[in-house]
């Protein structure tokens, strides 16, 4: 199972304030990897799983993985650092 940092969870939970209860990010498989070195992920807020999505949720924070994404993250952390502003999240494997 991916697992979230505290920055990643309170970054989540952040973007999901205003947000209806059920919602929650989904990270899926894309078409095409931007750096040619991994799955492509597609990351977007929607207001509910997918059926047959992980759901996983950590101190306020709602991450929905379709099932290809989650065997791909499968022992993998999910961090997010701020820079100016913005959010930017990285998946980082585990030691």
């Amino acid at each position: 199972m991916l697992t979230i940092t505290a920055d990643a969870a309170e970054a989540i939970a952040h973007a999901l304030e205003e947000a209806p209860d059920a919602a929650g990010i989904r990270i899926a498989h894309g078409d095409g990897s931007m750096n040619g070195s991994g799955p492509s992920l597609e990351v977007e807020m929607v207001p509910e799983p997918e059926l047959d999505d992980e759901v996983i949720e950590a101190k306020g924070a709602r991450l929905f993985l379709d099932p290809e994404t989650a065997v791909a993250l499968d022992g993998k952390v999910l961090h997010a650092e701020e820079d100016e502003g913005e959010i930017r999240f990285a998946i980082i494997d585990t030691p």
